[in-house]
């Protein structure tokens, strides 16, 4: 029997490699290098985290227990994977296959294993068909090849599954069944936040299933569902508990934080979701799901009934409860896809059911098995740049990247690369897949990222980064690119149609004598800030946030912030800075190391500045020196030590351009200064 179990998994994995190694390579070989957001994000993540194993092996170990404690998406998952950096192969092949190697192979196993243990038809054709589909599954490999690790949360999902298929919970409490199934529940969740959804879920549904799985007749039943439910219950408390100790940060942001509220520009109607979802595995799958879900609540219970029903269940609610946040990306369709993956299996089986004749059977299961590597190949590839099968009842097409006049691209990164050469700061006001700050990162292979300021991109998630906007030049696409419905991404969309148009802060900028041609007809304009903001202007623009969004006058339609717009800055060598933070109520700002750092700006309605060491805790530094002056004369200069604040009355100064200066005594150490407005 183990010998029949080893060649069953051995079979498995024979036949997946040829694909993963074969699919991977391809896929990453013909992509052009213009990877972004999460897609760029993860892959440069695996780079440096994977040099830091190696070099330094006690920080690469601090630096994981410090993303689990407090990131939404901790680096584990990616850091684990750290000894393919060291292949001789391409860097993006290698993190690719990493994925695929760590993570979608052990999903093929541990799915196999499910249905081998549940299911009665143990022949060799029904055990090759169920391989193949699996290693075909195209759900299991669009983010895959897209570079997420996300699939690693459903090897967390499927081995609290198979744990509880294998552990009878209903005839006492047992401690070392909660412990790991504890553990086994809380993993989805480490390694990814969103599974919270599905282990909830799980949670829900489990207890019924082992119930289901282990229930004795002629004992009593009702007692036996407590047993199941205490199990339960426990598992849960040690989920908690793991969670607690690793990731209490992120717990309290949890807590603190609307993610239906910040995420709503992500929602779509439930007609939407639903239609992602399907898509996502193809329409051609609904016949056999719909199958699967009728045939699992008839009468004349079994095992496989009971699983079956187990997965509608946990569609049902993991889905609903999940769509109320967002709307489902190819990465959250992951444990929705699993479902409806063994839901559909088990419909197709009761199909073949009907067929009496084995040759019509093991025909049909032959030519499905060939149907299942035709849809995963035209899924994710092209017969000279031709679709091989293309209409809406196969799965949604995941092909290379790729993007027309690239050569237009390469231009544009060179031309913005010699802007910025000199220092100058840069901002790009735009948010697809056509354009983006991510995308001139990645095609600059991350030169320009010291010169390339984060731009808001989803209003409720990102809010105003104001500081943007001190930038010296500014691309703007046109028309103007968003990924998201205009009405999440005004913070976009408003600054964008400003500067095209020269109106309103548009009027501080002149459109450069370049243009870059896209892809999709888009044109990239380049613009330069001649001038400062006037404070009407800055006014102007920030009331048509907060007309939208009544709660962001408190942090941006204050004086602080006002002023900040209209400033004129020159940084100071090295270490120079003066940055509002992101809530538009503090600027913390640092002296050069050579020269001071100025801001020169319309002091409004400022009535005081309150100035603040931020880092009291430095014993070399020795405190700044701060300046206010204007051209009418006003002046006043403190000495600000290091263990100190100081609080200056600007009432010389209101409603005057006036200038601020941060110089650095005899050395620069620790010289971070916080100003707020009181």
């Amino acid at each position: 029997m183990k010998n029949k179990i080893f060649n069953l998994y051995g079979l498995a994995i024979l036949i997946s490699l040829p694909i993963i190694i074969m699919q991977v390579f391809y896929f990453v070989k013909i992509e052009d290098p213009i990877y972004m957001w999460d897609s760029k994000a993860y892959w440069l993540t695996w780079e440096n985290f994977s040099r830091l194993a190696v070099n330094a092996p006690w920080r690469w170990f601090k630096a994981n227990l410090a993303s689990i404690n407090g990131n939404d998406y901790n680096s584990t998952p990616i850091a684990l994977l750290f000894p393919f950096y060291f292949l001789p192969a391409a860097s993006r092949f290698l993190y690719v296959f990493a994925v695929s190697i760590c993570y979608f192979l052990p999903t093929v196993i541990l799915t196999l294993w499910i249905f081998n243990r549940l299911e009665r038809d143990k022949t060799f054709w029904w055990k090759m068909f169920i391989i193949i589909a699996i290693v075909t599954y195209s759900p299991f490999w669009k983010p895959t090849l897209r570079g997420y690790p996300d699939i690693v949360g459903l090897l967390g999902v499927e081995s609290a599954i198979i744990y509880s298929i294998k552990n009878n919970m209903t005839s006492r409490l047992n401690l070392k069944v909660v412990l790991v199934l504890g553990l086994l529940m809380w993993t989805p969740f480490l390694f990814r936040r969103w599974y919270a959804y599905t282990v909830v879920s799980l949670y829900m549904t489990l207890p019924f299933l082992n119930y289901m799985l282990f229930v004795v007749n002629g004992r009593e039943k009702i007692l036996q569902f407590k047993n199941v439910l205490l199990n339960f219950l426990c598992s849960g408390v040690v989920s908690i508990i793991f969670a607690v100790i690793f990731q209490l940060s992120l717990l309290r942001r949890i807590i603190h934080t609307d993610y239906s509220y910040i995420y709503s520009a992500y929602q779509s109607d439930f007609l939407t979701s639903t239609n992602n979802v399907i898509h996502n595995g193809g329409l051609y799958i609904v016949p056999f799901l719909l199958i699967g879900a009728v045939w699992c609540v008839s009468k004349n219970r079994s095992t496989e009934k009971d699983f079956c029903l187990f997965c509608v269940a946990n569609l049902l609610i993991s889905f609903f409860i999940f769509t109320r946040t967002q709307s489902p990306g190819i990465q959250h369709c992951l444990p929705f896809s699993l479902w409806i993956f063994f839901i559909s299996i088990f419909g197709f089986r009761r199909v073949l059911e009907f067929i009496r004749n084995d040759f019509l059977k093991r025909s049909l299961i032959l030519a499905s098995s060939i149907a299942c590597f035709l849809v995963f190949f035209s899924t994710f590839n092209e017969i000279k740049g031709r679709p091989l099968l293309d209409n809406n009842y196969l799965p949604a097409k995941n092909y290379p990247f790729h993007i027309d006049n690239f050569g237009n691209y390469q231009d544009l990164a060179t031309a913005l690369e010699k802007l910025t050469s000199h220092g100058d700061k840069l901002l790009v006001l735009s948010s697809s897949g056509l354009l983006s700050d991510d995308l001139v990162s990645t095609l600059t292979q991350g030169r320009i990222d010291d010169h390339l300021d984060s731009a808001s991109q989803v209003d409720l998630r990102d809010r105003l980064r104001l500081w943007g906007f001190q930038a010296r030049y500014v691309v703007v696409a046109d028309p103007i690119q968003i990924h998201l419905p205009p009405e999440g991404q005004r913070v976009i969309v408003i600054p964008a149609k400003e500067i095209l148009s020269g109106t309103g802060i548009g009027a501080a900028y002149k459109r450069m004598p370049m243009e870059f041609h896209l892809s999709n007809g888009v044109i990239a304009h380049v613009f330069e800030k001649n001038r400062p903001f006037t404070f009407d202007e800055a006014t102007n623009f920030i009331s048509k946030f907060t007309d939208l969004y009544p709660d962001w006058k408190d942090a941006y339609l204050n004086p602080l912030a006002e002023s900040y717009l209209t400033a004129s800055i020159t940084t100071g060598d090295i270490w120079g800075n003066f940055e509002i933070d992101s809530d538009g109520k503090k600027i913390y700002a640092h002296p050069g190391e050579h020269t001071p750092t100025v801001a020169e700006w319309y002091f409004g309605d400022i009535r005081s500045l309150t100035f603040r060491m931020a880092n009291r805790s430095c014993p070399a530094a020795d405190g700044v020196v701060v300046q206010l002056e204007n051209a009418d004369g006003a002046r006043v200069r403190i000495d600000l030590p290091n263990d100190a604040s100081r609080k200056i009355i600007t009432s010389d100064f209101s409603r005057k351009m006036g200038k601020i200066i941060i110089d650095k005594n005899q050395n620069s150490f620790c010289d971070k200064v916080e100003i707020t407005e009181e």
